[in-house]
């Protein structure tokens, strides 16, 4: 846990997802909201800062051939 005090609301933010993607689940962990994306490439893994509104990164998921 952090004890980092928050600054007021930052608003709306958006986040773009793959074109004809869906979100499989939103999951909040170590002070970051994971969001797990499926498209036709797979599952993506979208890294969101709640503090800020921002995305931290992005992973894609690949099946070793």
């Amino acid at each position: 846990k952090s004890n980092v005090p928050v600054g007021p609301g930052f608003g709306e933010t958006q986040i773009q997802l793959p074109a004809g993607s869906e979100i499989d689940d939103i999951i909040a962990a170590d002070g970051r909201i994971v969001v797990r994306v499926r498209d036709a490439g797979g599952t993506m893994l979208i890294l969101l800062d709640p503090r800020l509104g921002e995305e931290r990164g992005r992973i894609r998921l690949n099946e070793l051939d």
